[in-house]
């Protein structure tokens, strides 16, 4: 293995509470309705768009609804996401082994993260720089590898949603579950852990170090 690529939320940042409630807001304000944002988790906004307008009767463009995202993101990334456990020490531990760190994410908004937290990643592939769906279409991951210059099956991915897993074993690589931040285990992943510490052990096992 020669390289670690994150999932955002979920997994580098603690936001699920916080979107989630942001979601529920948005969702009605597109629809009328009331949705449940389990059922999107992980999706590309784009990709969550078409899905609500596939069930429902949206209200809003597909700009519009951007926007709706759009105005929440900040509060959310700046004011109230927490670093997961560990995470840059884990970052750096990895470093030290040689190995490159990717960040492969849904949102549009990662550099709100990677600046307030001071984070370091060799790529960052987020929906913005996807030229069609995101998540759970394989792209962005696919994206990752090919910027960090590695072949799929030398590296292994951590996602904490089913459609996250799915674009990650898409593209061809290895994906570990992860539940720590309190949702469901996507139950499509190689392997599932749920603690800082069984993501670092079971990371350097696979990676060989």
């Amino acid at each position: 293995m020669e390289a670690v690529i994150f999932d955002l939320d979920g997994v580098v940042v603690d936001t699920e509470k916080h979107w989630n409630r942001a979601e529920k807001e948005i969702y009605r304000e597109a629809t009328g309705s009331e949705v449940d944002p389990d059922r999107l988790a992980g999706m590309s906004i784009t990709n969550t768009y078409e899905k609500l307008c596939e069930d429902f009767d949206v209200e809003v463009s597909r700009e519009e609804f951007f926007e709706m995202y759009e105005s929440r993101a900040e509060e959310v990334y700046c004011e109230k996401a927490e670093l997961m456990e560990g995470l840059k020490e884990f970052i750096q531990e990895l470093r030290d082994l040689g190995l490159l760190i990717g960040l492969a994410t849904g949102s549009y908004w990662p550099g709100y993260v990677i600046d307030r937290f001071d984070l370091d990643f060799d790529a960052v592939v987020d929906s913005g720089d996807v030229d069609g769906k995101g998540k759970p279409e394989p792209e962005t991951y696919r994206m990752a590898v090919e910027s960090l210059g590695v072949d799929p099956e030398d590296a292994v991915a951590v996602d904490d949603t089913e459609a996250g897993v799915a674009s990650a074993k898409g593209a061809g690589l290895y994906c570990i579950g992860y539940s720590e931040s309190g949702g469901d285990a996507p139950s499509n992943a190689d392997e599932v852990v749920d603690s800082p510490k069984l993501l670092r052990e079971r990371v350097f096992e696979i990676v060989g170090r």
